[in-house]
């Protein structure tokens, strides 16, 4: 099930991402792959942001709700990772991939394929989305520290200080897509949030933004889930040309 959401838009909501911090989070784009049968190296697609045009800094980022300390997905060709999450006991692992969009990716028609590395039936969600207004030589400067855990309803990630005047972006997820709507402590912006199977059993994932300031503490993203289950996340600073 694919899912393209308007520029600044999620479900007909207009988002506003901290306008004065030159970043904005535009065409957030959501590819859902509820109980999927997976087969080790077969290949799926990620829809990416049709909206964008060469140049443009385009973000995936991708959860999955396997039981496993070893990596599900491939890293995508020519992308490059600023994280990844994933243990034996949380049932949810986490990445983020990051490419500057060129010709190629516009006449392969905005789709990005990807990778399975093990066989087994899981549910799989991406967010793509451009980042306007990052810096396409550096557009992660700081990656904060990942928190996972097997179950709670509550999970408080830890800030970072960022190097560079931006946008923090700080990403969860979580093994049900019974945990949501989820709540977020004062300060921080949701941006989006999607289920992929919303049982006990499915995966959710979503992420929200922070305007930063070069050497000032962000302060911590407490994220409160519906009911207990388990969870990861980490904030990151995006950098502003």
């Amino acid at each position: 099930m694919i899912y393209s959401i308007l520029a600044n838009t999620i479900n007909s909501i207009r988002i506003t991402p901290a306008p004065s911090s030159g970043i904005s989070i535009d065409d957030i784009t959501i590819t859902s792959y509820p109980n999927l049968v997976t087969i080790a190296d077969g290949a799926i697609s990620i829809d990416l942001p049709p909206t964008a045009v060469a140049g443009d800094v385009v973000f995936i980022y991708a959860n999955t709700d396997w039981i496993s300390s070893t990596r599900p997905l491939s890293i995508p060709t020519g992308w490059t990772e600023h994280f990844w999450w994933g243990n034996a006991t949380s049932d949810n692992s986490g990445n983020l991939w990051s490419k500057t969009i060129d010709a190629t990716d516009v006449s392969n028609g905005y789709v990005e394929t990807i990778w399975i590395v093990q066989s087994t039936t899981r549910d799989i969600l991406f967010h793509s989305f451009i980042g306007t207004g990052v810096d396409a030589s550096n557009p992660v400067s700081d990656v904060g520290t990942i928190k996972i855990s097997d179950q709670g309803t509550s999970m408080t990630v830890n800030g970072i200080t960022p190097t560079y005047d931006g946008l923090a972006l700080g990403f969860w997820g979580y093994d049900g897509g019974d945990g949501e709507p989820t709540t977020l402590n004062a300060g921080w912006t949701k941006l989006a949030e999607q289920e992929c199977d919303p049982t006990l059993s499915g995966l959710l994932g979503g992420f929200a933004s922070k305007e930063t300031t070069a050497g000032v503490a962000t302060g911590n993203l407490i994220v409160t889930f519906q009911v207990s289950d388990g969870y990861g996340g980490i904030i990151v600073n995006l950098k502003q040309v």
